[in-house]
């Protein structure tokens, strides 16, 4: 749950930062690095939804 929601978090955040930056025209190359940045939370997220379907992950089983 931890690691979804984080995950999510900094994509959003990195993202929207990425995309601030490259629309002001000055700073482009921060606003490149910054979308480069939301690859690992986007391969983490990946990662635990993957999991997550197959009830690998602890506390994705069913409720008791």
């Amino acid at each position: 749950m931890i690691g979804r929601i984080s995950a999510i978090v900094g994509l959003s955040f990195a993202i929207a930062i990425g995309i601030l930056l490259i629309l002001s025209g000055t700073y482009w190359v921060a606003g490149l690095i910054a979308l480069l940045c939301a690859l690992p939370f986007a391969a983490l997220l990946r990662f635990v939804e993957y999991h997550a379907e197959r009830g690998k992950l602890r506390g994705s089983g069913p409720a008791a």
